[in-house]
């Protein structure tokens, strides 16, 4: 808690310097380590992969994972049976948050354009959760 008032991840320190928050730590790390930028230099590429970035936080997050992820893969390995409700009603959010990132990534091979940017590692771990194939509930015995 002292170094994330709220306990969440990512709590990060570079030199004395203390962060918080994966969007001012993952710019922080790309602006102060040596290797390719993964932020656009153009403004508007920049301002893209940060409307990006705000889409994956504010609506797809809660959907792919919790919503979705955590329904249909997390609980049944621990042998809760997943809220179908839950799921169902996440299914169309979901459907509206890749069809926009779809719609904003148009024929580029990355998210936010023609190179790798932090758009695309942020949305990484979302995308691999979002992706694992569904799990039968475990057995009592296991």
């Amino acid at each position: 808690m002292k170094r994330h008032p709220f306990g969440k991840i990512p709590p990060f320190e570079h030199e004395s310097f203390r962060l918080y928050e994966a969007g001012a730590v993952t710019r922080y790390v790309d602006e102060t380590f040596a290797g390719p930028s993964l932020q656009p230099a153009d403004p508007r590429s920049r301002a893209r992969m940060t409307q990006i970035i705000s889409i994956l936080d504010s609506y797809a997050y809660r959907t792919l994972v919790w919503d979705i992820y955590v329904e249909r893969v997390a609980r049944p390995a621990t042998g809760s049976s997943p809220d179908e409700a839950r799921i169902a009603d996440a299914l169309p959010k979901a459907e509206v948050c890749l069809s926009a990132l779809a719609e904003l990534m148009g024929e580029e091979p990355w998210l936010a354009g023609p190179t790798l940017s932090l758009a695309d590692l942020h949305a990484a771990p979302m995308f691999a959760l979002f992706r694992l194939p569904r799990r039968p509930a475990a057995s009592p015995s296991s």
